[in-house]
């Protein structure tokens, strides 16, 4: 992702350039106009009441990210990122939609979309939802800085199979290492990455390093350099990080190439089993998740309290939930939880309240609300009509 970034001249604070489209006027200009962008990081540059007014403007201006409604009458959301994708890859696509349209979400994916914000939503939530994605922002620009070295082109967060290149750096009389870190304590994995640029940036600036991939809370790093690189490296190296996160941390699996040839065999022959093994334990973790939730309905349960128990962070397993499960995880679980205060209703003689306490809702109000909404009916009502 190539990120148009505006420096501006107090603090050197980096901002990040944003259009809006949505054929509702009042969100679109409202949108605009509420939030002091620069206070999150961001410039709006613009806003759009149809998809072809936006393209028009992206003909002609860069921008980091476009935040688009879903259902629009010219053109709808998909078919916007769709175009930009095909034109501008590098522009990030924030949907903005209804609750109700998780699948063309789930469609739009494949275009770059990486946020899904549901409507409505009150100016401290968007505060909140653009505070998580400036995160992203500033991790992809951290990402583009390991890029102007990576050599294994495209690979990263775990995305094995792509064939290494030499393009982008010159690799003649290079040795290299390649080894897991394991992070022995839970951190929010873009605070890791800054921390790591800048061990290698500022205490190895004869060696090059790039991370290819991360599986949870584990990551797989790269160094090479054309000078030899002492035996003892791996304990300077595990000192440093240390020093400069507070937290343990682990080297394993250190292996060493002579040269780029070797390194190239190495991944021709693993690349299946490394995004095979990715692939399993992205599973593994949404499956602890939705297994922790289940078994703890009764709980006050959040976002934070299930990233904490998965050891991920909690941006990390939001986005990863999602992708896989196709809704949010406060979706879901209230779901579940109406699933089974409604499987209660029928098995048991409970009371409703007793039922709203065993499904973690413990306003009673708030229960029947719920399950009015759900199915149209009363505890009560529901009871005598699946008793029948």
């Amino acid at each position: 992702m190539t990120l148009c970034r505006k420096e501006q001249d107090i603090g050197g604070i980096i901002m990040y350039k944003f259009i809006l489209v949505d054929d509702e006027r009042a969100i679109a200009d409202g949108f605009r106009e509420l939030i002091k962008w620069e206070e999150l990081g961001f410039e709006c540059v613009g806003s759009f009441y149809s998809g072809k007014d936006a393209i028009s403007f992206l003909e002609k201006n860069q921008v980091d990210m476009v935040v688009t409604d879903i259902s629009m009458p010219d053109m709808s959301g998909i078919e916007l990122s769709r175009y930009i994708y095909e034109n501008w890859s590098s522009v990030m696509i924030v949907f903005l939609s209804a609750f109700n349209e998780i699948d063309y979400a789930k469609e739009g994916m494949r275009y770059n979309v990486r946020f899904y914000l549901n409507k409505p939503l009150t100016i401290k939530q968007l505060k909140q939802e653009f505070a998580e994605i400036r995160e992203y922002l500033d991790v992809e620009k951290v990402k583009n800085n390991f890029a102007e070295t990576s050599i294994y082109k495209g690979y990263f967060n775990g995305l094995a199979g792509k064939c290494i290149s030499s393009e982008m750096y010159d690799f003649d009389d290079c040795s290299f290492f390649l080894f897991e870190l394991n992070i022995c304590d839970t951190i929010a994995s873009e605070k890791l990455l800054r921390a790591l640029y800048s061990i290698f940036s500022l205490i190895y600036k004869k060696v090059k390093f790039c991370i290819l991939g991360n599986i949870g809370v584990a990551y797989e790093v790269l160094i090479f350099s054309r000078e030899e690189i002492a035996e003892n490296w791996t304990e300077e190296y595990i000192a440093s990080v240390k020093d400069c996160l507070g937290m343990d941390i682990e080297i394993k699996n250190v292996r060493q190439f002579d040269n780029i040839g070797m390194l190239e065999e190495y991944y021709k022959t693993e690349k299946v089993a490394v995004s095979e093994g990715t692939f399993k334990a992205e599973n593994a973790v949404v499956t602890n998740a939705v297994n922790f939730i289940e078994n703890n309905l009764s709980e006050p349960l959040s976002l934070e309290m299930v990233a904490k128990e998965c050891f991920v962070s909690t941006s990390w397993l939001s986005r990863l939930f999602k992708w896989h499960m196709g809704e949010n995880i406060s979706t879901y679980i209230l779901q579940k939880r109406i699933d089974m205060a409604k499987d209660l209703l029928v098995r048991t003689d409970m009371t409703a309240h007793e039922i709203a306490e065993r499904v973690g809702m413990r306003n009673l109000p708030y229960f029947y609300s719920i399950l009015k909404k759900d199915t149209g009916m009363t505890p009560k009502e529901y009871r005598m009509k699946k008793r029948r």
